[in-house]
């Protein structure tokens, strides 16, 4: 309600060409922050938890923003994404992250472009979306929740505490019985949190769908 939009249920998620899905919660986050937050992410160090197809993160670092993008490690080793080309069946991870950064970023340059390759922890710049601002950037990285799962991750120990905003968009619904995830999801997502927010003054926006198990998080 905050952001100002009631999604029906047809709307919650599209299928994209590639037969993957996107959570439309995430471009109705982007909305309500570049029309309403756009000044306050120019030079701003963001990470995003569980992007999916890494909408959000770019959106961010075309407004000026330095954005972590990160997902969940792959569960099938040696796989690449999902789509075409792609052999990875997880639910979402960061190589199917990889991918949808990928493509997006080839778009912005246009379809003339050379591919655009995209390597895991490598900061990759981002034009900006209007003229006179600030270029932001982009990186993909691998990020598990929980104190166990992270230290699996090594290099999410230079994220803790040196983030100035959090973003996170359907991170929060029910465990099903095929989830990639265990029962502690949710103690792991905000263990993750609290290893975020150590700097006063960190931001944190969160944007799930109203579903009747989604306020039991909190």
């Amino acid at each position: 309600r905050g952001l100002g939009a009631v999604m029906s249920k047809q709307e919650v998620f599209t299928y994209l060409e590639d037969g993957s899905i996107l959570w439309n919660a995430s471009l109705i986050l982007l909305r309500y922050l570049s029309e309403k937050k756009r000044g306050e992410f120019q030079g701003k160090r963001v990470i995003e938890l569980g992007a999916g197809k890494g909408h959000l993160a770019v959106g961010l670092s075309r407004m000026g923003a330095h954005v972590t993008t990160t997902e969940a490690t792959c569960q099938e080793p040696g796989a690449r994404g999902e789509g075409e080309g792609g052999t990875c069946k997880c639910w979402g991870c960061v190589e199917q992250l990889r991918r949808g950064v990928e493509a997006q970023l080839h778009e912005l340059k246009g379809s003339e472009a050379n591919a655009v390759s995209l390597k895991i922890g490598e900061r990759t710049p981002v034009p900006a979306e209007k003229e006179g601002e600030e270029a932001g950037s982009v990186r993909v990285m691998p990020l598990d929740w929980g104190p166990h799962a992270t230290l699996k991750t090594a290099s999410a120990s230079d994220l803790f505490g040196a983030v100035d905003v959090v973003v996170m968009s359907e991170c929060i619904y029910n465990q099903s019985d095929d989830s990639l995830y265990d029962d502690d999801f949710h103690d792991g997502l905000v263990w993750t949190l609290q290893q975020l927010v150590q700097r006063p003054g960190t931001l944190v926006y969160n944007v799930f769908v109203d579903r009747p198990f989604s306020w039991m998080f909190f």
